[in-house]
């Protein structure tokens, strides 16, 4: 299965392959046998064609500079130690992209060797190198190093494979022509060669896809920093220079950058992933639902202001091994959370008998483009949004009226999603979820503290290596409300005994707040429900009970009997008497509805 929310640009292509004209001999082997380049294809790869195109902006780019693993600040890499030429058991990677405001976004990714192919980064070394050549179709990677002493510690680090053919040692390099365009590019070194009096070492470089090297990796994603008074040490193909080109581009003089950067919080580069969530047209109207078997119907809904708006902040981190996730936490947070769905109702009923009429409509489901994180290969972080109204309504009588609710959470909420064992996800903060009601019927209206919203929903997909996709569905009910209508008539007055108006509308509503996590999952192709549980469920007690004093609504002819209306939304079964309507010809309705949106 292909998780639909995924950057929907992500396409199968070749890697790009690299190799250098070979130089020299090598003792004892023959040059025939030296592996020819392979293209490597992956569902899941982009090619630097479509970086550029369509998920530029979220695609995160190589930056050779490393971060403490104790405190987590980025230092810059000092690329002239001969130690880096060791095959080690790991390798140190991070990854960014200049984000909203030039703030700058980072992924910090060690990966872990296997025991049979330790890993060399070339970006490590790149001090000790003048030149570093990857082009041609020879299958070999040629380093010319810059000293004598440099090309003899390489040889004696590197040459221990040629003594045993099943020796081998990886090659991740990070250098124009290596590896397709603002990739970093895993090699096999399968042998050794040189050319002594030219201090060039050549590898035998097959090209490997990531999901057949990254058996085991860490990954941390809106968690590193970068204090700005390191920025300026940071060089070599670093931070600074990757900035620089992107500000270049940007038309910002990166003294500005650095000023918008200081703001984010003590000096931080880093901050979470942001992803922006817009549904919907502020004042804009869509019909809902009509009811097609009566005419004129007896229920018209129309939305005539529905829209939500915030950025929910990501962090993360992911621990992969043996090519499956062992851990998949996400911290969600959302900000400057703000939703409002008014309703438009119109109500043309005369007939004595109730019949429940239901609608569930989507205003609008889509991927929110350049969303989330895309390390080709190897992770994507992709999101997409949705806004649904769903419901139903038991209704009598003629009228039309407008209701509703305007939402909002704390800035200070989040979510703890762990996608691996979704039973630890848990939230904090949402009890002072605020919503404020709306209501308008004949020039009538009331405002009141807590009341209806939308049902918005944030679906987060993470594939790994390719292969393996989760996707969580993090639906807010901000809240499902129950809302009942009546209008009558009291020649005591109607709202209360001092009151001269004779008529009205009664309106009574209750609500509950939830949040609901819903976790699903593929492995090579076949995909099932993990996991489905409301992780927030807050009742609020009736929050608007309210008399509107309206003239006109005239007392019926004779006492009417009572109905038992049953309606059903989101799982819940509510039952209330009705009276029977109003006679034909009245101005006003009796109106019993229950929504869930």
């Amino acid at each position: 299965m292909r998780l639909s929310l995924l950057i929907s640009a992500l396409a199968a292509t070749a890697a790009t392959t690299c190799s250098a004209a070979h130089i020299g001999q090598r003792r004892g082997h023959d040059h025939a046998r030296l592996h020819k380049t392979a293209a490597v294809k992956s569902r899941a790869t982009l090619s630097s064609t479509e970086h550029r195109g369509l998920n530029n902006d979220a695609v995160y780019k190589p930056i050779n500079v490393v971060t403490s693993r104790e405190t987590g600040v980025i230092e810059s890499r000092d690329t002239t130690l001969f130690s880096n030429l060791h095959p080690a058991d790991n390798a140190h990677m991070v990854f960014g992209k200049v984000g909203v405001d030039q703030t700058v976004k980072l992924a910090n990714m060690v990966l872990y060797a296997d025991p049979k192919l330790p890993i060399v980064m070339m970006e490590a070394f790149e001090g000790l190198t003048s030149a570093v050549d990857c082009n041609g179709n020879d299958g070999q990677l040629s380093l010319t190093f810059s000293s004598a002493e440099a090309f003899n510690y390489a040889l004696e680090s590197w040459s221990y494979i040629n003594e045993d053919t099943e020796k081998q040692f990886l090659v991740i390099t990070n250098h124009d022509g290596c590896g397709p365009e603002g990739e970093r590019q895993s090699y096999k070194i399968t042998d050794v060669d040189n050319d002594e009096a030219n201090n060039i070492v050549f590898l035998n470089a097959s090209p490997v896809p990531w999901n057949e090297v990254a058996s085991s990796f860490d990954m941390e994603f809106g968690k590193v920093t970068v204090p700005s008074s390191k920025l300026r040490s940071i060089r070599a193909r670093g931070l600074i220079d990757w900035l620089d080109e992107q500000v270049e581009k940007a038309k910002d003089g990166f003294d500005n950058v650095i000023d918008k950067i200081k703001g984010i919080g003590d000096g931080d580069l880093s901050e979470s992933v942001t992803i922006p969530f817009s549904v919907g047209e502020q004042g804009a109207r869509k019909e809902l639902f009509e009811d097609f078997t009566k005419r004129p119907p007896r229920l018209t809904l129309a939305c005539t202001d529905c829209f939500a708006n915030a950025n929910f902040e990501t962090t993360g981190t992911v621990k992969v091994e043996n090519f499956k996730p062992s851990s998949l936490l996400l911290e969600v947070s959302p900000q400057d959370f703000q939703a409002t769905v008014q309703l438009e109702a119109t109500i043309a009923q005369t007939n004595p008998t109730i019949d429940i009429l239901n609608w569930d409509q989507t205003i609008i489901e889509a991927a929110i483009p350049g969303a989330g994180i895309v390390i080709p290969n190897i992770f994507t972080l992709g999101a997409k949004a949705a806004f649904n109204i769903q419901g139903n309504a038991g209704v009598i009588g003629t009228t039309t009226f407008t209701f509703g609710a305007k939402s909002t959470l704390p800035n200070g909420s989040k979510m703890s999603i762990d996608l691996v064992n979704p039973d630890n996800s848990g939230t904090e903060g949402f009890e002072t979820a605020s919503v404020e009601p709306i209501f308008d019927v004949d020039k009538a209206s009331i405002t009141a503290n807590i009341a209806a919203g939308p049902q918005l929903a944030l679906t987060l997909g993470v594939e790994i290596l390719d292969n393996t996709g989760i996707e969580a569905g993090v639906t807010f009910g901000v809240p499902t409300v129950n809302l009942n209508v009546t209008a009558g008539f009291d020649e005591h007055g109607f709202c209360s005994a001092t009151d001269p108006i004779t008529s009205g509308i009664k309106v009574t509503s209750a609500a509950n707040f939830d949040v609901v996590l819903a976790v699903k999952g593929s492995l090579n192709d076949n995909s099932q429900s993990i996991f489905n549980r409301k992780l927030v469920n807050i009742p609020l007690a009736t929050f608007l009970d309210k008399c509107f004093p309206v003239e006109g609504i005239t007392p019926p002819k004779q006492t009417p009997s009572s109905t038992v209306v049953t309606s059903t939304a989101g799982g819940v079964e509510t039952k209330t008497v009705v009276p029977v309507p109003l006679p034909s010809g009245t101005v006003g309705a009796k109106v019993v509805e229950k929504y869930m949106f």
